[in-house]
């Protein structure tokens, strides 16, 4: 009797010190605390937490947003089932849903997955952070190569245009109500292509730039009238014009803008083709000052032409003057 009370008490000491050394079954307590597991692919390093299942990102994240906008339906993003890939002739093993290889499961501890969940968390701040430097840098890019484009195009339409108006083939108000309808027409154009790069043009900053413009041509002109004195909007009327619809076609319609995609690949030296640009606004400057000082030039001509006529005239009634006075003084004596 009392070796069966000594054996009881031997197995309650065991038990005490198992308990306060650790040495108890700790697995099966955390088992029956935590239901989650978390597997491990060895190949590649994806985790599954069956708690907390991975978003599926197949690409077709949009197209399920359209789908549950026109559903009138909240979107919920897809998680990703672990069970559509285990084997259905092996169910300790898995297909992993990244790298494909067929890799026994290995479960791991919280503390493991979470090093593993920040380590991909940094990296995909970093992968994003590239991404958006390259974005910006190919949307400055794109922005350089097709205000340049624009500036030429533009510029070139204002030339025709006012070389029409300076030989009197279209009035003012012709000039005007076309070059508002055209100018605009090569802004859609290029705000088209730029909306697809997330850039945007300003409408109401290009309506007052067009205005300047259209200002300026007008004024080297000698037409004393502005732009919105002169508008009269007929969008059919413009449209059937016959200068309109040359070049509307000359511009627009049989000068579509290259592939961005191609003219991006290619080694254009920015700096030299703003400095062309530059260069020829200088030459078109220099032009008009030109034409200007010559119009002052020849305008001093004729002031100095007439001052020299007049003075030509003064000599000629003070000589009449003195060869009468010495008529007079000769017949008196």
């Amino acid at each position: 009797m009392e070796e069966e009370n000594e054996l009881n008490i031997m197995d309650c000491e065991v038990y005490t010190y198992n308990l306060t050394h650790g040495m108890y079954d700790e697995e099966e307590e955390e088992i029956e605390d935590n239901p989650y597991h978390i597997y491990k692919c060895l190949n590649c390093g994806f985790v599954f937490h069956t708690g907390e299942p991975p978003i599926i990102t197949d690409g077709k994240e949009d197209e399920r947003k359209k789908k549950a906008q026109l559903e009138n339906k909240e979107y919920e993003a897809p998680k990703l089932n672990l069970s559509e890939y285990t084997l259905a002739s092996d169910s300790s093993k898995f297909r992993c849903p990244v790298c494909s290889r067929i890799v026994p499961y290995v479960e791991i501890k919280e503390e493991e997955y979470k090093k593993v969940i920040e380590r991909k968390r940094k990296r995909a701040e970093e992968k994003k952070k590239r991404q958006d430097a390259k974005k910006r840098a190919m949307q400055e890019r794109v922005l350089r190569i097709n205000i340049y484009r624009f500036n030429k195009e533009l510029k070139d339409l204002t030339d025709e245009l006012s070389e029409s108006l300076a030989n009197r083939e279209i009035t003012p108000q012709r000039f005007v109500s076309l070059y508002r309808a055209l100018s605009f027409k090569l802004f859609n154009k290029y705000e088209h292509i730029l909306n697809s790069y997330g850039l945007n043009l300003d409408a109401m900053e290009f309506r007052k730039i067009s205005e300047e413009l259209s200002d300026d041509v007008l004024k080297f002109n000698k037409v004393q009238e502005k732009t919105e004195d002169l508008l009269e909007w007929d969008e059919k009327k413009i449209e059937n014009d016959p200068v309109y619809a040359i070049l509307n076609k000359k511009h627009v319609i049989d000068n579509p803008i290259a592939d961005q995609k191609d003219a991006l690949t290619q080694e254009i030296d920015d700096n030299a083709e703003e400095k062309y640009w530059i260069a020829k606004h200088e030459a078109y400057t220099k032009k008009v000052n030109e034409h200007n000082a010559k119009e002052a030039y020849e305008q001093e001509k004729l002031e100095q032409k007439r001052k020299e006529a007049q003075e030509k005239r003064k000599d000629m009634i003070k000589e009449d003057l003195n060869s009468l006075s010495h008529t007079i003084k000769t017949s008196k004596k």
